[in-house]
């Protein structure tokens, strides 16, 4: 039944498309099993999330209209006078099956299905992605898939909420926020950190300098800094002609 509800739901699934995306929507491989409903159409680009959304909602609003799904077999040009949708590129004899839900879905078709739209229960899209040039993938999921899908999800929120330590998944969004925020302030306090001790650095190293040809030269290395700490310190330390100069490797500074 799993397969049945699963099959109903991609036809739907193919006119839901069309009618958001536009007639030039067409079959281009499709799968099916217990679990999950694998589509794969024509189209020129990914599908937004607001597509996605009205295409998903015209599928449930079908099933629960409890639209009558009807199966026959017909001369090949009866079913095109119909209507019917056939698989692109595919040859097809003189008498073809046809699968029509009332009308809003008629396509030619060899495989199981419901015989009321309401007993597919639910659908759901769980990704939409690029497989080849021009062609785009839907999988969805139906039935009692839905709860089970829907169960896993939950269990991941909990998980996320114990491990930030939000008190119940409906607070997990302020939480992620606060968490952001910490975040951000002890980057900030590590930085001012870890420039109070390169400047601690600057003003000792001037102790030890080298006098090179009449130069006096000093270096040290900076570690867990950029080099523009160190740098922007060697320029305002008091003692006149300091110039910095050296170069990073590693995460290392050497000035």
């Amino acid at each position: 039944m799993s397969v049945c509800r699963n099959h109903t739901a991609t036809h739907l699934l193919q006119a839901a498309l069309r009618e958001v995306l536009g007639d030039h929507v067409h079959q281009a491989g499709s799968y099916q099993d217990a679990e999950i409903t694998h589509f794969d159409f024509t189209h020129f680009s990914a599908v937004t999330p607001e597509e996605l959304a009205r295409v998903q909602k015209i599928v449930n609003d079908k099933i629960y209209e409890s639209m009558n799904v009807t199966v026959k077999e017909m001369p090949i040009e009866e079913a095109k006078k119909l209507g019917a949708v056939a698989l692109f590129g595919e040859k097809y004899g003189k008498v073809v099956r046809v699968v029509n839900i009332e009308g809003w879905s008629t396509e030619f078709c060899g495989g199981t299905h419901v015989k009321n739209t309401a007993q597919i229960g639910g659908f759901k899209i769980v990704s939409e992605s690029s497989v080849a040039a021009g062609i785009r993938r839907i999988e969805a999921v139906t039935g009692r898939n839905l709860l089970v899908r829907a169960n896993l999800q939950e269990a991941m929120l909990h998980t996320v909420a114990n491990t930030l330590k939000a008190n119940n998944i409906t607070s997990l969004p302020i939480r992620a926020e606060a968490v952001m925020a910490e975040n951000k302030a002890m980057s900030k306090e590590l930085e001012e950190i870890k420039a109070k001790v390169a400047a601690s650095k600057v003003s000792s190293l001037f102790d030890n300098a080298e006098e090179v040809s009449g130069v006096k030269i000093a270096s040290a290395y900076f570690t867990g800094t950029t080099g523009e700490t160190p740098a922007r310190h060697v320029r305002q330390h008091p003692r006149q002609g300091c110039q910095p100069c050296g170069r990073c490797s590693g995460g290392q500074d050497r000035r």
